[in-house]
């Protein structure tokens, strides 16, 4: 497991200038027979939600 954040800049729009975002994010990593068998990224839901809007 890691613990990271992700750093987002979206873009300018209308009379809003651009919009820097910082998510929290967790990455699960599962190995099989000491290989990679799974990524699996998670993101703070409620952090992205601007990057929805209109």
């Amino acid at each position: 497991m890691q613990r990271h954040r992700l750093h987002v800049v979206v873009p300018q729009r209308g009379d809003t200038g651009p919009q820097h975002l910082v998510i929290p994010a967790c990455l699960v990593v599962t190995l099989k027979d000491g290989l990679v068998a799974r990524v699996d990224e998670y993101l703070d839901s409620s952090q992205i939600a601007p990057l929805f809007q209109r």
